[in-house]
């Protein structure tokens, strides 16, 4: 898998622009096989796990799990 990173911008109750990043695991045909959105509003912090993600080779059946460490 390659992971990478998602933006996504919406507007909030106030107007205001908001992005919000996720992950997303590709394979290697090229097919997004898993995307979680809006998991963090930090990017530095959602492009440490994307690297994270990258680095270890992260299997693709523990991504929910690694989200939930990293949140918590």
């Amino acid at each position: 898998m390659i992971y990478s990173l998602i933006e996504d911008e919406f507007i909030n109750e106030d107007g205001g622009l908001r992005k919000t990043y996720g992950i997303a695991a590709t394979d290697s045909d090229g097919n997004v096989s898993a995307e979680r959105h809006g998991i963090i509003s930090d990017k530095p912090k959602a492009e440490n796990l994307v690297n994270l993600c990258n680095e270890s080779k992260l299997e693709l059946c523990h991504l929910s799990d690694v989200i939930e460490d990293f949140l918590f």
